[in-house]
């Protein structure tokens, strides 16, 4: 009797742990965000919405949208596959890596489903992130930082 008990602790402790990680894993996972979702979030913070798939082409883009202020855009790409979302952000993280100077602030942080990029100079602020097929870019004026971090987070991107 006393080891169908201990075995039945253990086995519950056991239970336990694994949703409590699986639980703390899918808290820090990133969010996928669909374009639809990006428009209805943004129109909610008070941003025009303007379709820019055309710019592009339809060869290796479903959706680009731009959403802007008078001060600033915030561009939000879905790529048809997550090769072409991550060619993109190399060479856009390699555009904005050209503009740092000594004192600028910079990080970047990737694995295989996510790469994050910002680089912060004393007049602007560049970041491209990447999470699956899709792509969050912005490059703003610096004194914006602030605000389009708020947003940014407001996304859950």
């Amino acid at each position: 009797m006393k080891k169908i008990t201990l075995y039945f602790i253990s086995a519950l402790i056991i239970l336990i742990c694994i949703v409590g990680i699986i639980f703390i894993l899918s808290k820090y996972n990133n969010k996928v965000l669909t374009n639809n979702t990006f428009i209805k979030k943004m129109k909610n913070l008070n941003f025009e919405i303007y379709d820019a798939k055309k710019q592009f082409g339809d060869d290796i883009i479903k959706s680009a949208t731009v959403a802007y202020t008078s001060n600033y855009q915030i561009e939000f790409i879905v790529f048809k596959d997550v090769d072409s979302a991550k060619n993109a952000f190399v060479i856009n993280k390699e555009n904005f890596a050209s503009n740092k100077t000594e004192n600028d602030i910079e990080k970047s942080n990737s694995n295989d489903s996510y790469s994050l990029y910002y680089l912060t100079t004393s007049d602007k602020y560049m970041y491209v992130k990447r999470i699956n097929n899709s792509l969050l870019y912005l490059d703003v004026d610096g004194s914006y930082k602030k605000d389009v971090d708020a947003v940014i987070k407001r996304l859950k991107y």
